[in-house]
């Protein structure tokens, strides 16, 4: 059982001290492949500031949109509120109805 054992002990160790790297295979160049990793990373990032900055630029866009439409909102309700104000005409019709001919 002792000779089992040992020659057990004696594999293990002859395999760790000659390097047998069974489990892990060598595929290529690592500092290749992490260039082309780093080039892909660079160009997604370009990519994105890119289009970062354009989605601004709309964003900028539309807030003056929005305010543009605002103003004219505002402004058509005062048209509105002053019509409404006019006097009435003088045979009772108000607004535009009063400067109508009737025959």
């Amino acid at each position: 059982m002792q000779t089992l054992i040992t020659i057990i002990c004696i594999a293990v160790f002859a395999c760790a001290a000659s390097g047998c790297r069974t489990a892990v295979p060598y595929n290529g160049n690592p500092a290749t492949e992490y260039r082309e990793i780093d080039s892909e990373i660079r160009a997604g990032q370009t990519e994105l500031a890119i289009t970062g900055t354009r989605i601004e630029e709309r964003s900028a866009s539309l807030e003056q949109s929005i305010a543009s439409g605002a103003r004219t909102i505002h402004d058509i309700a005062d048209i509105i509120q002053q019509v409404r104000s006019q006097p009435i005409g003088s045979d009772g019709e108000e607004g535009s109805r009063a400067t109508e001919r009737k025959d």
